[in-house]
């Protein structure tokens, strides 16, 4: 048997893939994964282990009239770049990941007659999976309210998978004091760095405050001089592959709303200060954040509120209030569905000849 996956674009869309994909295989299911030679799937998916085949296509929302003519020529051209890759390798079944890059794999599936299915990772549907989630056989949720905000009916609830390295990471001792996991994605977020380093001064006089900071590499070294200037200890690190260490070292984390990261917290119950990216399409950061903050696992800073000061005054209220932060992590923990990458295999191989 074999599963075409379409993945790309964005982390949050890769790794819950890569997720899934190691499932299937353990399953001994080929997997085949399609993608762009731009994005980040190019790279991390080869890394991964899995064979990756290349589509033309593009990304509408947010763009321009005359960028949007030229993406579509594009997709037609994707489509018939999936097409032929599916009468190539005869997948009995294609699952599309959200974003720009499902789109031309999954409507070829749907003309050539595969089983397809869908997945999102956030809580709002982005634009392909709002305009195909009614072709496909199944559009696999995150979070299962979201079917009823956009009267989907043929939803599975299975939550996002988290990677294997994160949910099969051996707990790590905690040390004395507090510790703050920062990041901002692989590439940093500059907003969430200035108010880092605005926050530095501020929280220096207290004891026992360790910082873990992932900065990106464009501003990692002025960053890092910061943290030394004022003798705060942790650990200031460009991009790391051991994620899973430092959500083990954490008390608090500080990091953006997209619905991986937040899957990753809600795996090892870690509570968080969000600040949603401002530019993610359809502001769908925002709707995770919420939908977090209301079941009591995070709180939200606004990017445009966003601070030093801002950041100090619910670090301070959290570390004085140890229980708090204990009910925060168990409420984060209630998005998480341990059983994810199951779920989607078995309901894939209801559908399967």
């Amino acid at each position: 048997m074999k599963v075409l996956i379409a993945a790309g674009g964005t982390g949050g869309h890769i790794y819950p893939a890569l997720a899934i994909a190691e499932k299937l295989k353990e399953e001994n299911v080929d997997v085949v994964f399609v993608g762009t030679k731009e994005g980040m799937e190019s790279k991390i998916v080869p890394n991964a282990g899995f064979r990756l085949l290349f589509i033309s296509t593009g990304q509408f929302a947010g763009k321009s009239f005359t960028v949007k003519a030229r993406t579509l020529s594009r997709v037609v051209k994707g489509i018939l770049d999936s097409i032929a890759i599916i009468k190539e390798e005869k997948p009995q079944a294609v699952l599309g990941m959200g974003s720009f890059v499902s789109f031309p794999a999954v409507v070829s599936a749907i003309l050539r007659g595969v089983p397809s299915f869908l997945h999102e990772q956030n809580f709002d549907l982005g634009l392909t999976n709002r305009v195909l989630f009614r072709f496909v056989k199944k559009i696999f949720l995150s979070f299962e309210e979201t079917a009823q905000v956009y009267g989907i009916k043929n939803y599975y609830y299975t939550g996002n998978p988290v990677r294997r390295s994160i949910k099969k990471a051996p707990e790590i001792e905690k040390k004395e004091g507090f510790s703050i996991f920062v990041l901002g994605g692989s590439r940093g977020a500059k907003s969430i760095n200035k108010a880092l380093v605005e926050l530095l001064p501020i929280i220096a006089p207290l004891k026992n405050v360790e910082i873990y900071h992932q900065t990106g590499e464009e501003e990692y070294e002025s960053i890092r001089m910061a943290y030394r200037k004022f003798g705060i200890g942790g650990e200031v690190f460009p991009f790391t592959r051991d994620i899973e260490k430092y959500y083990g070292f954490s008390d608090l984390v500080i990091s953006r709303a997209g619905s991986s990261t937040l899957f990753e917290l809600a795996s090892m119950k870690k509570p968080a200060i969000l600040i949603p990216y401002p530019y993610s399409a359809g502001k769908h950061q925002w709707r995770n954040a919420r939908y977090v903050e209301r079941l009591g696992g995070a709180y939200t800073i606004d990017n445009g509120d966003l601070s030093g000061r801002s950041l100090y005054e619910k670090i301070e209220s959290l570390m004085s209030d140890r229980e708090r932060l204990r009910i925060m992590g168990e409420n984060m923990g209630k998005i998480y569905v341990d059983d994810a990458q199951d779920r989607i295999f078995q309901e894939i191989m209801r559908y399967v000849k």
